[in-house]
């Protein structure tokens, strides 16, 4: 699910992350309890944040958040040399990236919906 889902002591939520991680956890398929206790979230919190959200009226549906999605990924084969090698991800809109060994995640992970918006 990203870094996006960790718990941080005494923070709050910002709508954007409400919305990530309410929308994360219905898509996942778990109860709240077990969403929250995979993520590291607060049970509590992740409820009533989605509680809030609906009683202003926020719906799924409607939501602008984006939420980290797992595709099938195939291997085409490794050896000792590819280590060490790029490996490229291709977007759904044909955007082919080339990413090194020692990439930043979190900032990976901004490009790559930076570049499935184009």
């Amino acid at each position: 699910m990203g870094t996006f889902m960790g718990r941080k002591r005494n923070s709050s939520w910002t709508q954007e992350t409400a919305e990530q991680r309410v929308l994360a956890w219905i898509a996942s398929g778990l109860s709240q309890a077990e969403f929250a206790r995979r993520h590291g979230l607060s049970e509590k919190t992740l409820s009533n944040w989605n509680r809030r959200m609906r009683a202003r009226g926020w719906t799924p549906e409607q939501s602008t958040a984006r939420v980290p999605a797992l595709l099938p990924v195939r291997v085409m084969g490794v050896s000792p040399s590819s280590a060490m090698s790029p490996i490229e991800v291709e977007l759904r809109n044909g955007v082919v990236v080339r990413v090194r060994p020692d990439f930043d995640g979190p900032f990976l992970g901004r490009v790559l919906d930076a570049v499935s918006r184009c």
